[in-house]
């Protein structure tokens, strides 16, 4: 199936142990020792990978001990069945589920510390009825006025948005359109009112 439809466009290593050794050992974020994490797009691990190896305590700046290293507690979502069979056979330790990313969310009120991940970015043309379907049902769910999603990914972020703890944290890869086009600007505005710490890189 081509990307534009199903919105598959992986992540480059480096950039995901980037994003990873800034929430854990850079940026300073006060996680505890013990950590529920969400991937809601897991495709073929990734994240999983930079969460998993500990590479983000191996700064040689800071002093840290194996102690150091959170416990990591992941439930990673994946759509495609025989992605998340491969996914799973490989991360043995993480919770993998074959489900829609959207529905789950809407069955589901568990909480996260951490939600990170590369959303699909598809748009509305491209989806079928029913992912049109419940990203307004996410969008109402989280309070957005618009009804008829634009793009796949704005679905995602709100989804994660509400299934943070009271002081978790988003960290996903997302187009220029979060920043520059009036779709996303009533995403913008709750970004900016909701949480307490927005860094753009």
């Amino acid at each position: 199936m081509s990307k534009k439809y199903n919105g598959a466009y992986y992540t480059p290593q480096l950039l995901a142990d980037y994003i990873t050794y800034r929430l854990f050992s850079e940026g300073d974020y006060s996680f505890s020792k013990q950590i529920d994490v969400q991937e809601p797009s897991v495709g073929d691990g990734i994240f999983l990978n930079s969460l998993l190896n500990g590479n983000y305590f191996k700064d040689t700046k800071r002093k840290f001990s194996d102690s150091d290293i959170p416990e990591l507690k992941i439930d990673a979502i994946e759509i495609d069945k025989q992605v998340a069979k491969k996914t799973r056979s490989l991360y043995r330790s993480v919770s993998v589920i074959n489900s829609d990313y959207l529905q789950h969310f809407l069955e589901s009120d568990k909480k996260y510390d951490l939600i990170i991940g590369n959303p699909p970015y598809v748009r509305r043309r491209n989806m079928n009825e029913k992912t049109k379907e419940l990203c307004a049902q996410v969008h109402q769910k989280t309070g957005l006025s618009e009804k008829k999603p634009k793009n796949l990914w704005t679905s995602f972020l709100m989804a994660a948005k509400d299934s943070l703890k009271q002081k978790g944290v988003v960290a996903f890869i997302l187009p220029a359109d979060l920043l520059q086009v009036k779709y996303s600007e009533e995403i913008r505005e709750v970004i900016y009112s909701e949480f307490e710490r927005v860094e753009v890189f």
